[in-house]
């Protein structure tokens, strides 16, 4: 019930959607790592594409997230954490940008990868603690911190 508050929330003062929709992807699908290594992409073109990609999955795996087990869901979850795992090193890299959204985008794929991750929780203790951060970007720390 949390996470289904805390992403209607995150919808509403428009964290991580700052207007790109997924047609912006251009039918061009990234695979998980590739979306992750591009977060970091000096090109801005490649890294809204990575975000939106991201951003798909991530709430493709939470909105399957049902009330009940899935078996279906539990599949899609593992395969996530399959392929996002090996790229924790580029998360937390990610995590250092200037850009809000590449923040978010990389808190919300560690927020998925959850006790995986534990190496990020220092920087998101300290990301959440510093006052430059914007709430929406706080926010996606929050729900990651969660994890």
């Amino acid at each position: 019930m949390i996470y289904r508050y805390l992403m209607t929330s995150m919808i509403i003062i428009g964290a991580g959607t700052t207007g790109m929709g997924s047609d912006s992807l251009a039918g061009v699908d990234l695979s998980v790592a590739d979306a992750i290594l591009g977060l970091n992409s000096p090109n801005k073109e490649v890294r809204s594409k990575s975000i939106n990609q991201l951003l798909r999955v991530t709430d493709d795996i939470w909105e399957s997230i049902p009330y009940f087990y899935d078996d279906e869901a539990d599949k899609k979850n593992r395969i996530f954490i399959s392929e996002a795992k090996p790229h924790i090193k580029h998360l937390l890299t990610a995590l250092k940008s200037n850009n809000p959204e590449v923040v978010s985008t990389a808190a919300l794929v560690l927020a998925k990868l959850g006790p995986d991750a534990r190496s990020s929780l220092p920087t998101l203790q300290m990301l959440f603690q510093c006052q430059k951060t914007t709430p929406e970007v706080r926010t996606n720390i929050f729900i990651s911190l969660l994890h």
